[in-house]
């Protein structure tokens, strides 16, 4: 960091009082270490940082496996959905079909009872 007594030397020496200087150099070394990031600082705010990022994955996954849950449940009921309206849909097409052929049926006994 900052050597102190060399420092206070050099203020004497540029012609500070020795009591000057030290004074000078207390507060100049007070600023600095208020203001300065240390490297347990960092590696305290690393800390947070990973524990943070791990919170944040496993929040994640845990989202991931619910909206795959949601969608599974989606699915399933959409080919529920689907299923019934096809059958409803057969259903329908098949009366349908059955009209015709027996209007179809008729029209034949119909044109049979000229003929024969």
């Amino acid at each position: 960091m900052i050597d102190v007594l060399k420092y206070t030397r050099k203020l004497e020496e540029a012609g500070f009082e020795r009591e000057q200087a030290e004074i000078f150099v207390r507060g100049q070394v007070s600023m600095i270490s208020d203001n300065v990031t240390t490297k347990a600082d960092l590696e305290k705010v690393e800390s947070n940082i990973n524990s943070s990022v791990l919170t944040l994955r496993s929040e994640m996954k845990e989202m991931a496996t619910q909206l795959r849950s949601e969608m599974k449940e989606v699915a399933t009921e959409l080919r529920s959905e689907m299923k019934e309206k096809f059958a409803k849909m057969e259903t329908s097409f098949v009366i349908k079909i059955s009209v015709i052929m027996g209007i179809q049926l008729t029209t034949l006994a119909t044109i049979a009872k000229f003929f024969f």
